[in-house]
């Protein structure tokens, strides 16, 4: 996907770009600064309306002497109408650049009539996940040739980081900088777990569905397994205060859905009344919450695990996500023709 910015068209009158990664959104500055060829002394900057009016006056007209103006617009706390009002009014003299951090403008921006108006001319690009292929176009824009890592350590980021940009951008800076990262160990002890994340294993815990007595053993025993691996980088409390924010937003999730509000195509979250950032840090589950997951799930879990003290944390989890895979079980147990979760998350 990244690599798209290199073969843009000339022609291009305007780039709208989600990341929350400002080592990312460095990068990208700079490719698209030679993409399209930006003088140093030519860019306007913008991050509010009374600037962003400044930058369309000053770009207006072609610079003095030649070349293209470029106008770096931090679009987060700028209406969106004004946002579409200054693309309506853009010429050929520049090229705008709209970043966003927070997804829900991203979505109301590219959705707007004056970005589809553009049509081609308007170049959209997500990057709050790297594809496999843009993890290698990251570390090829960050390190030279003799500093790559090697193919084990970039499929091991690709297999586990791909949500993690900055987590990435991390791994790269430091082997810049001279750090030796030679195993998946010095990777986990830079930027911490990717893939086997909490919410990874919280989502992996709610789709486990259980039916046998072999088969309640084995997601044990992978239970413990994962909950070893996100121990080795945070400690039983903080895991459990993580699945407990990561299940209250699943109810939030669930609670916009039931409203209408909240959809893969749609996401029409009121302001202040739901926590839109830990909303957002699950998009990548959307599928698998609104599709596949019922509340009562979603809430037993919870329950389970307020149900125990902490004064011994790492049993009193233990015992709370045992509870929780024995109701399964017996649930699965009384109802053997049931279809509730008809397809499990993959365990890593």
């Amino acid at each position: 996907m990244l690599e798209k910015i290199d073969f843009l068209s000339r022609d291009t009158a305007a780039l709208i770009i989600y990341t929350n990664s400002a080592v990312l959104q460095t990068l990208l500055k700079k490719k698209i600064k030679e993409r399209f060829e930006i003088a140093k002394n030519l860019t306007k900057y913008a991050n509010s309306g009374t600037t962003l009016k400044e930058a369309r006056n000053d770009t207006f007209t072609p610079p003095f002497g030649g070349g293209t103006w470029l106008v770096d617009i931090q679009a987060d706390k700028i209406n969106v109408g004004e946002l579409a009002k200054y693309l309506n009014g853009i010429t050929s003299a520049s090229i705008s650049v709209l970043w966003f951090t927070n997804y829900s403008q991203y979505k109301k921006m590219i959705d707007m009539d004056a970005v589809k108006k553009l049509g081609i001319y308007c170049f959209n690009l997500y990057a709050g996940k790297l594809y496999p292929e843009d993890i290698t176009y990251v570390q090829n824009m960050m390190l030279p040739q003799e500093k790559h890592l090697p193919k084990k350590l970039v499929d091991y980021l690709k297999k586990n980081y791909t949500f993690d940009v900055d987590s990435v951008c991390k791994v790269f800076q430091s082997v810049s900088q001279g750090e030796e990262i030679k195993t998946t160990k010095d990777i986990i002890n830079k930027v911490g777990l990717g893939g086997n994340t909490i919410d990874s294993f919280v989502i992996k815990l709610l789709t486990t569905n259980p039916k046998t007595e072999k088969g309640l053993k084995s997601a044990m025993e992978k239970t413990l397994e994962l909950l070893n691996d996100l121990a080795y980088t945070y400690d039983y409390k903080s895991i459990k205060n993580f699945m407990r924010a990561c299940l209250n937003s699943m109810v939030e999730i669930k609670e916009l859905q039931m409203m209408g509000r909240y959809s893969e195509s749609v996401k029409d979250i009121p302001e202040n009344s739901f926590h839109e950032d830990k909303i957002q840090r699950l998009k990548r589950y959307d599928r698998v919450i609104l599709n596949e997951l019922n509340m009562g799930r979603i809430l037993n879990l919870l329950l389970c695990i307020d149900k125990y003290d902490d004064f011994n944390t790492e049993i009193a989890l233990l015992k709370s996500i045992n509870d929780y895979l024995i109701w399964i079980y017996l649930k699965n147990k009384d109802n053997p023709d049931s279809k509730e979760v008809p397809q499990k998350f993959k365990w890593r």
